[in-house]
Formats: C-alpha cells, sequence, structure tokens
C-alpha cells in the first residue's frame, strides 16, 4: 500500500501543479476569432475547464473557464499595444479518470491502479495554444508581424523626414 501511495504522490501531486502549464499542440485545438471587442476560442474538441493568460504593455491577466462556458476575453479598456495569450485546456475526462485512479489506490488494486496512472499522464495531457493579438486606438485585430512592421517602418521614415526637413529649415 505505501508503494501505491509513494506512487500517486510521484504521478498525481505534480500533475495537480503542472497542469497549467500544458504542452504545445497544432493550431487545429481551437478556432480563434478577433473582433474589434476581444477574442474568442472555439474548442475543437471538448474540455473540462480551461485556463487563460493574457499578457502584454505591463499588463498579465488571468481568467478561468470551466466546460461549456464561452472561451472569450474582452479587450475593451485595454492599452493599445501588442498582446500574447496562452489558452490552456484541461481535456475532458480528467476528473473521471483520476477518481477511478484514486479508487484502484484504496482498494489496493495496484496493476489497476497503475494503468490508470499511465493514462492520466499521455492520455489527458492539457492543451496548450498560443498567440497574439494587438489592440490599436481601443480595437482589438489581429496580430500581423509583416503589416505592423511596415507600419513601424512607414512611421519611423516620415519621423526622418520630417526631421530631415526641420534640420533644413534651419540651416536656412
Amino acid at each position: 500500500m505505501d508503494r501505491l501511495k509513494q506512487r500517486f504522490t510521484t504521478l498525481c501531486v505534480p500533475l495537480l501543479f503542472v497542469a497549467p502549464l500544458g504542452s504545445a499542440i497544432a493550431d487545429d485545438t481551437v478556432n480563434v476569432s478577433v473582433s474589434s471587442a476581444g477574442v474568442t476560442w472555439q474548442a475543437v474538441d471538448g474540455y473540462a475547464d480551461a485556463q487563460l493568460r493574457v499578457g502584454g504593455n505591463g499588463m498579465d491577466i488571468e481568467q478561468a473557464y470551466e466546460a461549456g462556458n464561452s472561451l472569450r476575453f474582452d479587450a475593451y479598456g485595454l492599452a493599445d499595444g501588442t498582446y500574447h495569450y496562452q489558452l490552456t485546456l484541461m481535456p475532458s475526462g480528467v476528473n473521471e479518470a483520476r477518481e477511478a485512479m484514486l479508487a484502484a489506490r484504496d482498494a489496493g488494486e495496484e496493476d489497476t491502479y497503475n494503468r490508470l496512472a499511465d493514462e492520466l499522464q499521455f492520455d489527458y495531457e492539457p492543451r496548450t495554444v498560443t498567440g497574439k493579438f494587438r489592440v490599436q486606438n481601443a480595437v482589438a485585430e489581429t496580430f500581423d508581424e509583416e503589416a505592423i512592421a511596415a507600419e513601424e517602418q512607414a512611421e519611423a521614415d516620415a519621423l526622418a523626414a520630417e526631421e530631415a526637413a526641420a534640420s533644413f529649415e534651419m540651416e536656412d
């Protein structure tokens, strides 16, 4: 029995703390939609819970979602700038798998416990999706690195031209 408790502590307790970190996976986990009001994610598969972190401009915002709730982040009130997000989805069934594993441990069924522990570790791994969006003039928009770089270059060129013109006028 002590061996089962040790294995439980080794496998499950770290899962409780590591789960929000998840693992990087393909974009086919969620469909992302950016509108002027914010960002919405639609999970392709079901999920039990979700954790969202949004950071940028010195801000770090966290939101939790329960299964079935809309995965939506309202960008209202955010300062202009670029924001990064990390959405972690906990797959459906993880709570049931954990309960079955605990029942097997309590019943002393080591083989069942070990099989369920392996399934919990690999089959119920959290899914994490990351990305960026931009807020400009109080409107959220898709983050397009090339377009932003072109805008920033145009602004820098315009500023350099103004400075050159001002410098030329001072010399006259």
